[in-house]
């Protein structure tokens, strides 16, 4: 029920509380569910044949905004803004890859590097042009 509730887009403290869980356990359930659909997509998303490629970053924070960092108190390690990278084929809308890091060049050569082992063809590649 969680995982659907999850995939219809329900935020996580609504999960919990509708079926009445600590919101660490919807989060515990996410992780243990995504990692083998991660592995799976990686195995199997490959050869794709599309001529329109987009792509799109995210931003989102982990327990504080990159701005507020030196503020955070007993923040742990890793805090700061987030970028979830994200590969699309636009008539398909299916996620060809993603990378999650921050928005460096090193992280940008991460990201355009796995789709071109996806891809069967050359594409049409649109951007939001991000320099790195």
């Amino acid at each position: 029920m969680i995982l659907t509730m999850r995939v219809w887009d329900m935020s996580m403290h609504p999960i919990s509380r509708t079926v009445g869980v600590l919101v660490n356990t919807v989060t515990r359930l996410m992780v243990d569910a995504g990692e083998p659909c991660a592995e799976y997509h990686d195995k199997t998303v490959m050869d794709v044949r599309t001529k329109r490629v987009r792509r799109n970053g995210i931003w989102s924070f982990c327990n504080a905004r990159g701005k507020n960092e030196a503020k955070a108190i007993a923040a742990p390690d890793g805090i700061g803004d987030v970028w979830t990278w994200m590969t699309l084929d636009r008539d398909s809308k299916m996620k060809l890859s993603r990378e999650v890091g921050d928005r460096s060049g090193s992280t940008a050569i991460k990201f355009m590097d796995d789709p071109r082992s996806r891809l069967a063809n050359r594409v049409k590649l649109t951007t939001d042009g991000h320099k790195a």
